[in-house]
């Protein structure tokens, strides 16, 4: 046989083996669900390891380890679009990685669990990672359970349900100020009762509760917007202005709870809009249902959160 022959033998040989081991040995096990939260909230909740523990698939042990029924899962690299992981117990061990892509529309993803074996293993190794797979395929399902269950829940992700309605308030009597702190109770009930006494002085009525956002430009510039809604049309006068809140969706949320929660659910409010791509035409503010003067317990103070959007 020519060099040539033997050179081309030997090359369709190499071919064939590599073919053998991507068919054989090069194996790959996954898993997928498809789950009722966006990329973006996907994202931001994979990316931040502080977020982790929310998810509910193992007791924390330390930042990237946690613990089910004596298997370790461990989150070794993070990734643009997901994360390395390590199942383990005390016989064994299996690599993976999960990762995420947005499904159809932005309102929903599909989150993939796939494993590869090692590319240096041999035709037995290639049979121990297939009985590797039997052993943990109980942990991955719970893994991805409790992935399915936590991005199908607002209330686990967020903490709240999130409800959309239509703006019912469109008259308004504003009081805005601005302050080098952030506003006590005192000085927030005393704006309310300054609109209040002015409502009377008119002879108009108060239709819903009092509403209020506050807004930190800087550490010492707090901008503070008070108003009430009123049954009628009301002039405003030089401290009091009137606001024509506009017909439109308004997404809404009711919780329960003191100041440090009010605040976590303003924020997480934000993540969903963000996460959901809406686009907001004004403010959004709370509604103070409690009267949190009288209410000295702040675990009872009860919070409408409002926050307009196009769509």
């Amino acid at each position: 046989m020519s060099k040539k022959g033997l050179f081309g033998l030997i090359i369709l040989l190499l071919l064939a083996v590599a073919g053998y081991m991507f068919f054989t040995i090069k194996k790959k096990y996954s898993t997928q669900k498809i789950v009722s939260s966006s990329e973006e909230c996907v994202r931001r909740h994979f990316i931040n390891k502080n977020l982790w523990q929310k998810w509910g698939f193992g007791e924390k042990v330390n930042d990237t380890t946690f613990t089910n029924n004596n298997t370790n899962y461990i989150i070794t690299k993070v990734l643009f679009n997901g994360f390395h992981l390590i199942i383990s117990n005390e016989a064994d061990s299996l690599s993976a990685v999960v990762q995420f892509e947005s499904f159809k529309d932005h309102s929903k993803s599909v989150i993939n669990f796939s494993t590869f074996e090692n590319k240096n293993n041999g035709l037995i190794e290639n049979y121990n990672y297939s009985n590797r797979i039997k052993k943990f395929e109980g942990a991955i399902n719970n893994f991805m359970t409790a992935i399915e269950s936590f991005f199908n829940s607002q209330q686990k992700v967020y903490g709240f349900e999130v409800k959309m309605e239509r703006t019912e308030d469109p008259n308004l009597l504003v009081y805005k100020q601005q302050l080098k702190q952030e506003p006590t109770l005192q000085e927030v009930y005393k704006a309310i009762d300054k609109i209040d006494a002015y409502i009377k002085s008119k002879n108009g009525a108060i239709k819903n509760p009092p509403m209020l956002n506050i807004f930190e430009e800087s550490p010492q510039v707090y901008h503070v917007m008070v108003a009430l809604p009123t049954t009628q049309f009301l002039e405003g006068n030089n401290e009091i202005t009137y606001k024509q809140l506009v017909k439109g969706n308004i997404l809404t949320t009711e919780i329960k709870g003191g100041p440090s929660t009010i605040k976590q659910a303003e924020k997480e409010m934000k993540n969903y809009v963000e996460d959901n791509k809406k686009t907001s035409p004004a403010i959004p503010y709370q509604s103070l249902i409690t009267n949190r003067l009288t209410e000295t317990d702040t675990t009872k103070w009860i919070t409408k959160l409002y926050y307009p959007v196009f769509f």
